[in-house]
C-alpha cells in the first residue's frame, strides 16, 4: 500500500529521532559510568592511602613501645571503618563482593584489641595478634582494591559491547530507513525523470514506473497522463497534415480534370495519399437508379491493380448478398448522407482477400454521397486499416471534398453536354476552392493549436522548440492566406468595407505568389500611418488583381524567364490636390510600356467568370468610390498604374 508523502517523511524524521535520543541516551549513561568508576577508584585508592599511614603510624607506636597511645590509632581506625562502610555501601559495588569483604574483616575486634594493649591487658601475645591482623588486613583491602577496579572495568567494558551492539542496530536501522527512503522516494522520482527525458527524445508514452509513495505515484500517474495527451496530440497533428495534404491533392486533381472518368480516376489516387486509406472506389447509379455500378478505383498504394480489382469484386458481392443494411455505398446513395461501417470484413473469409492488406487487419468503409444542387454524380467509398476512423472531424472534411467533388462532376457533366462552358467551370471551382479553403483553414488552425500546447512542453532553446516555432509560424501564415482566400471567395458580400491599404496587403499576399512563380521581384512601399480609408473590399481587390495581371503579363513579355530587371514596385503616400488630401497608390511594372495615344484604349482583357474585364473596367470601380485611376508609361521601359483616393 503506497503511503502518503507526509507520512512518509513522519516515519523517517520520527525514526531518526528516535535514533538520535537512543545514542544520547547510551553516550549519557556511558559518561555516568566512566565518572562512577572514576569516584570508586578514587575512594577505594583514598581508604587503602588512609590504612597504609594508620599502619606505619601504628608500627611505630609498637617500635617505640609507646602503647599507651595506641588509642588514638584506635579513633583513626574507627574512622577508617566508617569509610569503608561507606564504600561499601554504593550501589555499584556488587552484593558479593560487599559481604564477602565484611565478613573476612573484624574491624571492630581489631579496635578492641588496640585498646587492650594501649591498657596494658593484651601482653606481647596481643601485639603479635595486632600486627598479623594489620597484614591481613593490609591483603584483603589491596585484594578488595583490585576487585572494584576490575568490577567497574568489567561493568564499563559491558555497557560499551551493549553500546557497540546497539549503534550497530541502529546504524542498520537507519541504513534500512535510507534504503527505504530511496526505494519509495529517490528511484521513483531519478526514474520519473530519466522516463520523461526518454520519452521526449523518442515522442513515445512514458514507461511504467515501480510503486512509490502515495504523492509520487499521483505525480508519476500525471506525467503518464500528459505525455498520453502529448502523444494523442501529435498523432492528431500528424492527421490533421495528412488530411490537409490529402484535401490538397485532391482539389488539385478536380482543377486538371478533363473530364468525369479523369476527375474520379484521379481523386481516388489523390485519397490514397493518406496511408491510412488502402481502397477508394467511385461509383455511379445505374439507369434503374436502384443499384451502383463501380466507375473508378485505386489501390496502387497497397495492392496492384489485380488484387484491386480482386478485392473489390469480393467486396462488392459480399455486399450484395449480405442486403442493402451491409452495403454502405448503397446506403449512402439511398439516404443522401455519409454511411459509416466499422466491421466491413465482418463475415468475409480472409481467405478471399488473400495478399491484400485487408487478409489479417480489421478494416472500417465510409461511403458519401457525390452530390450538386440535389443531383447525386455518384458515391465515393474509402476503405481504411483501421476500425476507428471516420471520427467526427474526418467526416466533416470528406464531407466537404465529397461536395466540392459534386460541383467538379456537375461542372464537367455540363461541359461534356454543351450546357456550360469556360464560365460555369470557373465558377464552379471558385465554389470549390472556397470550400476547400474552409477546411484548410480548419486544419491550419489545428496544427497551430497542437504545435503551440507542444511547444509550451518543449524546453526553451530545444531544436524541438524551435522546429516547433517554425511549424507555428508557417499555420499562421498559411491561416492567414486562406483565411484571406475565404473572404474574397466567397460570394454575396459586395458591401463589405475595409480599410484600403488592408485590402492591397491581402491583394499582395495572394496576387504575389503568382508574380514570384514567374520571377518578378515585388518592392512593397506602405507607410503604417497612413490613413485608413474605408471601401468595398471586393471590388477593389478585383482591380488590384486586374493590375497585377497585367503587370505579369506586360513582364513575361519582355522577360520570359527570369531577369533582374524583370521588377513590379507597390508605393503608397499622401499627395495633394486643390487642398483635398488624396491617398496615392502607384503600381509600376518594368515591363514592355505602352505608346501614348494607346493608353485610353488599355482594355486588354481576360476572362474571370465568363466576364470580360480590363483596366477600363477597373477605372469606373474607382471611380464609383470618388477616386482616380491614370495610366503613365515608356514604351520600351515601364507602365506605372496610379489610383487615388480622396480622404475625408
Amino acid at each position: 500500500m503506497a503511503l502518503p508523502l507526509k507520512k512518509t517523511i513522519a516515519i523517517a524524521i520520527i525514526t531518526i529521532a528516535a535514533i538520535l535520543a537512543a545514542l544520547l541516551t547510551l553516550g549519557v549513561r556511558q559518561t555516568q559510568l566512566a565518572r562512577s568508576q572514576a569516584e570508586i577508584t578514587a575512594q577505594a585508592e583514598q581508604t587503602l592511602f588512609q590504612f597504609s599511614i594508620i599502619r606505619e603510624h601504628l608500627h611505630e607506636l609498637l617500635l617505640a613501645g609507646q602503647y599507651d597511645k595506641l588509642a588514638g590509632v584506635a579513633v583513626e581506625f574507627e574512622q577508617l571503618h566508617t569509610n569503608l562502610a561507606q564504600l561499601l555501601n554504593r550501589k555499584e559495588v556488587a552484593e558479593e563482593y560487599r559481604l564477602g569483604f565484611m565478613n573476612s574483616l573484624d574491624l571492630p575486634g581489631t579496635i578492641l584489641l588496640m585498646r587492650k594493649i594501649a591498657e596494658n591487658t593484651a601482653g606481647a601475645e596481643g601485639i603479635r595478634q595486632l600486627n598479623g591482623e594489620m597484614r591481613a588486613l593490609n591483603e584483603r583491602l589491596l585484594l578488595f582494591d583490585r576487585m572494584l577496579a576490575n568490577s567497574a572495568k568489567t561493568r564499563l567494558i559491558g555497557f560499551q559491547n551493549i553500546v557497540i551492539g546497539m549503534l550497530a542496530v541502529l546504524l542498520s536501522v537507519l541504513v534500512g530507513l535510507l534504503v527505504w527512503l530511496r526505494r519509495r522516494m529517490v528511484v521513483p522520482l531519478a526514474q520519473i525523470g530519466a522516463g520523461a527525458t526518454k520519452a521526449l527524445e523518442q515522442s513515445g508514452p512514458l514507461a511504467p514506473l515501480p510503486a512509490g509513495c502515495r504523492e509520487i505515484e499521483h505525480l508519476a500517474g500525471a506525467l503518464a497522463e500528459l505525455f498520453q495527451q502529448r502523444q494523442e496530440m501529435e498523432t492528431a497533428a500528424k492527421e490533421c497534415h495528412r488530411m490537409a495534404v490529402t484535401m490538397q491533392r485532391a482539389s488539385q486533381t478536380m482543377a486538371r480534370a478533363n473530364d468525369r472518368h479523369q476527375l474520379f480516376r484521379e481523386v481516388c489516387r489523390a485519397l490514397l495519399h493518406n496511408p491510412e486509406y488502402c481502397l477508394v472506389w467511385i461509383g455511379e447509379p445505374d439507369e434503374d437508379g436502384k443499384g451502383i455500378q463501380p466507375a473508378a478505383a485505386d489501390g496502387s498504394t497497397t495492392m496492384s491493380r489485380k488484387e484491386c480489382e480482386s478485392c473489390l469484386t469480393v467486396l462488392l458481392t459480399e455486399a450484395e448478398e449480405k442486403g442493402e443494411e451491409r452495403n454502405p455505398a448503397l446506403l449512402a446513395m439511398h439516404r443522401r448522407q455519409p454511411v459509416v461501417v466499422r466491421d466491413i470484413l465482418a463475415g468475409i473469409p480472409r481467405g478471399l482477400l488473400k495478399d491484400t492488406p485487408l487478409a489479417d487487419r480489421d478494416a472500417a468503409c465510409i461511403a458519401l454521397p457525390i452530390a450538386w444542387h440535389g443531383r447525386l454524380h455518384g458515391v465515393i467509398s474509402i476503405y481504411a486499416l483501421s476500425g476507428e476512423r471516420f471520427a467526427e472531424r474526418e467526416l466533416a472534411q470528406l464531407e466537404v471534398l465529397a461536395t466540392a467533388l459534386g460541383c467538379a462532376a456537375a461542372t464537367l457533366t455540363a461541359q461534356e453536354t454543351g450546357g456550360g462552358g469556360d464560365a460555369s467551370r470557373l465558377a464552379m471551382l471558385g465554389e470549390i476552392a472556397t470550400g476547400v479553403a474552409h477546411e484548410i483553414s480548419d486544419l491550419s488552425n489545428g496544427m497551430i493549436n497542437y504545435a503551440q500546447a507542444l511547444a509550451d512542453e518543449a524546453a526553451e532553446g530545444s531544436a524541438q522548440a524551435d522546429m516547433l516555432g517554425h511549424i507555428i509560424t508557417a499555420g499562421e501564415h498559411v491561416s492567414a492566406m486562406v483565411s484571406t482566400l475565404v473572404f474574397y471567395g466567397e460570394a454575396g458580400q459586395p458591401e463589405e468595407y475595409r480599410p484600403l491599404l488592408d485590402v492591397l496587403r491581402d491583394a499582395v499576399m495572394l496576387g504575389g505568389y503568382h508574380l514570384r512563380k514567374a520571377g518578378v521581384q515585388i518592392t512593397v512601399n506602405v507607410p503604417e500611418e497612413l490613413p485608413a480609408l474605408p471601401i468595398n473590399a471586393h471590388q477593389i481587390q478585383q482591380v488590384f488583381m486586374e493590375i497585377f495581371h497585367h503587370a505579369r503579363r506586360a513582364l513575361n513579355l519582355r522577360y520570359p524567364g527570369r531577369h533582374e530587371n524583370k521588377r513590379f514596385r507597390i508605393e503608397a503616400q499622401m499627395s495633394h490636390d486643390n487642398e483635398q488630401e488624396l491617398l496615392r497608390l502607384a503600381f509600376t511594372d518594368h515591363g514592355l510600356g505602352t505608346e501614348s495615344r494607346h493608353l485610353d484604349q488599355v482594355v486588354e482583357p481576360h476572362e474571370v467568370g465568363g466576364i470580360e474585364e480590363g483596366l477600363n473596367r477597373c477605372r469606373e470601380v474607382v471611380a464609383r468610390h470618388g477616386g482616380t485611376m491614370t495610366v503613365s508609361s515608356v514604351p520600351g521601359e515601364s507602365t506605372t498604374i496610379v489610383l487615388e483616393f480622396p480622404v475625408p
